[in-house]
């Protein structure tokens, strides 16, 4: 396979970090791979690795069948406008989804394993694969076309690219591409999702414990809230996010005139026995949120409604909260509103991995 390199990497970038050297150190020496494989009945490539002083780099292309991401989005949106917002809608959608479900989990690199220290991803969809062409269009921004062209990847097909970020071993030094002799990526499915109970907390209610039953193995445990409030953010943060676009042009509306979903409802929270916490995530029931808008000119004299305010962008903007240091908590936040909640209802969902690896022969 020929590569066409015209994309730097760097440790820490994202693939639309953009070049930033003086903030982002040093790109990494390329090492061409070329190397195909095939998972969950789809072809996958790795077309290079990176090599710095901190640590290496692997870029990953998946390639998806346009037409299912096309059933898949239909489906989706006409449930969507029948309204559903329940739990089990939402998990068989997720089971028939197309997209890639296997990430890495670990690189060995001449013979010693590297934990994965955090990774990006980005998509692209031909126009009209979601239905809509409006809304692939926000997923084929020019630095995702400079990926498939530097990876050559077809533009008729859908592609998953996922950028790995592993670092060297405190203390040793890192590979050179003359001291690369064998590297091997192990891949997992993501874990399985079962739904488990869910819950309602109410700003600055004190804590409680809620008793449940894992549906993993039936261990009892307990969850225990420890603190629940509202924050909100400063709409600063969404400034220039590319994904809000007018509906015709493809240009980004005037700041000034858009309004953000700016409050949110952040608990704590851990279980007993400790070791549940890893296998369980707390996350809202109604995690669509809601969706940059237009403001509205009451003072044109216009009148006007909440209800049909001019929705930007093709999907609700997503904040997470990582909450303190103390590794003992756990923090979940809830999806984005242009009000206050009174109340949140929130899904407790436990995970179980399947032992679906495989091991890959990236260079030998």
């Amino acid at each position: 396979m020929r590569c066409i390199f015209r994309v730097k990497v760097y440790f820490q970038s994202e693939f639309q970090g953009g070049e930033k050297p003086g903030e982002q150190g040093k790109p990494g020496v390329k090492v061409i791979v070329g190397k195909e494989f095939s998972r969950e009945g789809k072809y996958w490539k790795i077309p290079a690795v990176y090599l710095f002083d901190e640590g290496i780099v692997m870029d990953l292309c998946c390639r998806v069948a346009p037409d299912a991401l096309k059933k898949y989005y239909s489906e989706r949106k006409r449930f969507s406008r029948q309204g559903w917002t329940d739990p089990e809608t939402f998990e068989y959608f997720e089971g028939e989804n197309p997209w890639p479900r296997s990430y890495c989990v670990c690189l060995t690199v001449n013979g010693k394993d590297l934990r994965q220290e955090g990774s990006s991803s980005e998509i692209w969809m031909p126009e009209n694969t979601a239905g809509e062409k409006e809304a692939a269009a926000g997923l084929q921004d020019c630095e995702i076309r400079r990926i498939l062209d530097a990876y050559q990847c077809d533009r008729e097909y859908a592609w998953y690219f996922s950028r790995c970020r592993f670092r060297w071993a405190e203390g040793e030094a890192g590979e050179t591409p003359e001291t690369l002799r064998t590297v091997t990526a192990e891949f997992a499915a993501e874990p399985r999702k079962v739904p488990g109970f869910c819950f309602v907390t109410r700003e600055g209610e004190a804590p409680k414990c809620i008793p449940f039953h894992c549906p993993l193995n039936g261990e009892e445990g307990v969850l225990k809230i420890r603190e629940c409030f509202s924050r909100k953010l400063d709409e600063e943060v969404f400034r220039g996010i590319p994904s809000l676009r007018k509906r015709a042009g493809g240009q980004e509306p005037e700041t000034a005139d858009v309004e953000f979903p700016l409050y949110q409802t952040v608990i704590s929270w851990n279980t007993e026995p400790e070791g549940l916490r890893s296998v369980c995530s707390v996350t809202d029931c109604c995690p669509s949120g809601g969706h940059p808008r237009r403001k509205r000119k009451e003072d044109s004299g216009q009148k006007t409604d909440r209800g049909t305010t001019e929705v930007i962008g093709a999907s609700a903007v997503c904040v997470s909260y990582s909450g303190g240091e103390n590794r003992e908590t756990s923090w979940s936040a809830s999806a984005l509103t242009f009000e206050k909640q009174a109340e949140t209802r929130w899904q407790a969902d436990f995970f179980c991995d399947d032992g679906d690896h495989l091991l890959v022969e990236v260079i030998k």
